[in-house]
């Protein structure tokens, strides 16, 4: 059953303050670090369950991470608990090199609103931001060697631009709006993304997480080290030295998952 203390102690936070912008952002951070964006029950074949209750038994209890919708609707339940107006939205992301937009659902993020002020919250990819950005700021907001805006599309529409300090240039994420969802409305495509042999979550064991100078992005394929905004790509040889890896940056997850 779900318990916001124990889900506090499980992204090492000491207790629940109030639910005001500080928090929020130490929430995110923390969540990111200690929660990390992984498929291994879908390439394992378990069954999975969006119930937050399951989800709470798998990610706080079991001291295991998610893929991008099991992440995000958790948090959301945490935020609620804890007292901050949120909103589950939509989002589309831009896919590979020719930035081929999803379809609606590809994505799920929050909104939260505090006082005046509303902030784009996303700790379903550890590849992003690792703390909440201000959604009426157009400018440029840096974090962590990364450099992200927001833009409005239209009445209702927006996208999210990065650039890292690797890149040569601005490229957008994810466009998205604010309509409030509901997370049943996401069931279809979690269906897909869990089963398809086109979907890329099943296609090789993936778990990502940011530290304190970067990210960790570990593939079947290969070992993604950002710190102080520099890139290494490192080959993984085998399922043996994808374990090795696992144990040394992923120490809270058993390596036992990888068969």
């Amino acid at each position: 059953m779900f318990s916001t203390e124990d889900y506090l102690k499980r992204i090492k936070i000491g207790k629940a303050l109030f639910p005001d912008a500080d928090f929020l952002s130490a929430l995110h951070y923390s969540h990111l670090r200690h929660i990390p964006y992984e498929n291994f029950s879908i390439i394992n074949k378990t069954i999975i369950s969006l119930d937050e209750d399951d989800l709470f038994e798998k990610m706080v209890k079991g001291c295991r991470g998610g893929f991008c919708y099991e992440l995000i609707f958790l948090f959301k339940r945490l935020l609620s608990d804890l007292g901050y107006d949120v909103e589950l939205l939509s989002a589309r992301i831009f896919h590979g090199q020719d930035l081929m937009q999803g379809p609606e659902f590809d994505h799920s993020i929050l909104l939260v609103k505090i006082k005046n002020e509303s902030w784009l919250v996303d700790v379903g990819n550890a590849l992003w931001f690792s703390k909440p950005l201000l959604l009426s700021n157009e400018e440029i907001q840096i974090q962590n060697h990364q450099h992200f805006r927001i833009l409005k599309n239209n009445e209702n529409e927006y996208t999210l631009f990065e650039k890292g300090s690797y890149k040569n240039k601005e490229t957008p994420q994810y466009t998205f709006n604010l309509k409030p969802r509901l997370n049943s409305d996401f069931n279809d495509i979690c269906h897909y993304k869990w089963t398809s042999p086109e979907s890329k979550f099943t296609k090789e064991y993936i778990c990502s997480r940011i530290t304190v100078t970067g990210r960790i992005y570990l593939k079947e394929s290969g070992l993604i080290i950002i710190e102080n905004g520099e890139r290494s790509v490192i080959p993984v040889a085998d399922k043996n030295e994808f374990r090795y890896y696992l144990s040394k940056y992923f120490p809270f997850i058993t390596t036992g998952l990888v068969r």
